[in-house]
């Protein structure tokens, strides 16, 4: 999408496998650039009510690892997606959703692990603030258990076919790593054992 060639959410989506994961069942599924396909999916996969949703998307123009606070019903309404629509703007009725995660705990584990990262109150105007706002909607309105967060990454050395990102993949599969980590071990200290 964009000028974006080789997604690092794809790759790190793919790629890590969390500690503690024996305690969970890990789904990985990665969306298209469709505002469409990702409001049916999340609709159906948010459905098994899970414990925990980890999102991850591309910022192109961060420069460091970007724990998302709030989606928002704001999108652009210019840019459109792999099927041609733009996202719908409901700022009119609708307000911004907090995660539903315990961010304080996650930012405090971050902090003492030496994760260089940023709390982000704006996911954006696009389809990764559409996703995480669509998702923590659902939740909230279903009533679910589940906790939710949105990682926003900058861009690796792969991202782009004309200029270098930001980071190196290797450290942002580490930073990366450590968050979910990080996410797993806290969720594990509330989930009872089975």
């Amino acid at each position: 999408f964009l000028s974006v060639v080789n997604n690092p959410s794809e790759r790190l989506a793919i790629g890590l496998q969390p500690e503690h994961s024996e305690k969970f069942h890990i789904t990985r599924e990665v969306f298209p650039v469709s505002y469409e396909t990702v409001s049916k999916r999340l609709e159906v996969l948010l459905r098994n009510e899970f414990d925990i949703v980890i999102m991850l998307g591309v910022a192109q123009k961060a420069d460091k690892l970007r724990i998302e606070t709030t989606g928002s019903p704001i999108n652009s309404g210019e840019v459109q997606d792999i099927d041609g629509n733009v996202g719908p703007n409901c700022t009119a009725v609708r307000a911004p959703v907090p995660s539903s995660m315990n961010l304080q705990l996650l930012t405090n584990e971050l902090t003492d692990a030496g994760v260089d990262f940023q709390l982000s109150d704006s996911a954006g105007s696009y389809l990764c603030n559409f996703s995480y706002y669509t998702a923590l909607s659902i939740i909230t309105s279903g009533s679910l258990a589940t906790r939710c967060c949105f990682l926003h990454l900058p861009a690796d050395e792969h991202t782009f076919k004309d200029r270098p990102g930001t980071t190196s993949y290797e450290i942002l599969f580490g930073q990366v790593r450590t968050v979910f980590h990080s996410i797993c071990r806290l969720e594990a200290q509330v989930k009872p054992a089975s």
